[in-house]
This record gives C-alpha cells, sequence and structure tokens, in this order.
C-alpha cells in the first residue's frame, strides 16, 4: 500500500483502502476455491506479492517435472478387461 494516488476518482482516501481491503479479500476467496478443487490459476494481490519466497514456493510446484505416466500394454489391459 506505498502507492501514491495520482486519481482517486473523487474518492477519498478512506474509501480507496476499504475497496482495496474488499478486494484482497474477495481475490483470496477465489484462490482458497481454485485450489480446494485443484484448478490451476495464479491470482495474486499485494499482499501476497509482498512475500516473494512464499509466492515463488506456490508458483514452483507448476515448474517441476511430473513423472512420466506410461500406458499399460494392451495385452494386461485385455486380461484385466
Amino acid at each position: 500500500m506505498g502507492r501514491t494516488l495520482i486519481h482517486s476518482g473523487g474518492n477519498s482516501r478512506w474509501q480507496v483502502n476499504e475497496a482495496q481491503a474488499n478486494f484482497e479479500k474477495e481475490a483470496e476467496k477465489h484462490r482458497s476455491y481454485f485450489q480446494k478443487h485443484a484448478i490451476s490459476t495464479l491470482i495474486y494481490t499485494d499482499k501476497p506479492l509482498a512475500d516473494i519466497p512464499t509466492l515463488f514456493g506456490e508458483v514452483e510446484k507448476y515448474l517441476t517435472l511430473k513423472p512420466e505416466t506410461r500406458q499399460l500394454e494392451f495385452q494386461l489391459m485385455a486380461e484385466f478387461l
């Protein structure tokens, strides 16, 4: 929140701060929902961006290689069915 407002559209500093707090709250709800349902999204507001090590920890899981999945041999599949 260390930014200087150039134009606030006639809103007071208090209104701008309240709007930012509401946005942070709503963004956190979205992040929690998407994480709960394993939907890959990257939603960051000023608050999480202030903690870079945690941020990179979250992003790291998308950058790590996953083990290669192998399809079953056809004969094994036929035996299974």
